[in-house]
């Protein structure tokens, strides 16, 4: 399975974030993160996530800063 998303920050300068990647067990699954940057410019900023699920393999999560061509969705049940 795969998931994409597109959410919105305001940061009122520029600013980096960076974090160090690493591996947290959560209810049996094993999630691995790798160490990032994102660099984010005074106003709106758009963060796109993309995940990959796999019952044989471990889930890869891949951010980056930016809007994506998504096929946009509306699910009633998440409000």
């Amino acid at each position: 399975m795969t998931t994409e998303r597109v959410e919105y920050i305001y940061v009122d300068k520029d600013v980096t974030i960076t974090g160090k990647g690493k591996t947290i067990t959560n209810e049996g699954d094993s999630f691995t993160t790798k160490d990032f940057t994102l660099a984010l410019k005074t106003g709106w900023n758009a963060i796109y996530t993309k995940a990959f699920y796999s019952a044989s393999a471990t889930p890869q999560q891949a951010m980056a800063v930016g809007n994506a061509a998504l096929k946009w969705s509306y699910r009633p049940e998440d409000h």
